[in-house]
């Protein structure tokens, strides 16, 4: 995670992977599948505003042919969007903020 190429970290929001993507800085985009994944990833998109979330459903609702669009429109909004911008600016801050403490 703490090479230079890396743009963003598609997770599960397991909270090992979450400490480990703060710690380094790198945005997340987050895919939760089960129990508390679920509420970290509320914490890292709502709260912390360091990531963004990967829905397995369009904005229409729907399921299965959107999602490969749904996973290009999230990656590219992460690398080249204002949200992703911000999303890092945000991290970058955590990421002080933890090594301070």
């Amino acid at each position: 995670l703490r090479h230079s190429s890396v743009s963003a970290f598609l997770t599960h929001c397991g909270w090992n992977s979450t400490l480990e993507s703060i710690c380094a800085g790198v945005p997340m985009i987050c895919w939760p599948c089960f129990f508390e994944q679920r509420l970290n990833c509320k914490d890292i998109v709502d709260v912390w505003k360091v990531g963004i979330r990967l829905d397995d459903r369009g904005r229409d609702g729907t399921r299965g042919d959107k999602f490969p669009a749904r996973v290009e429109e999230v990656v590219c909004g992460m690398i080249r969007g204002e949200l992703g911008l911000r999303t890092r600016e945000k991290i970058w801050e955590l990421r002080d903020g933890c090594r301070k403490a």
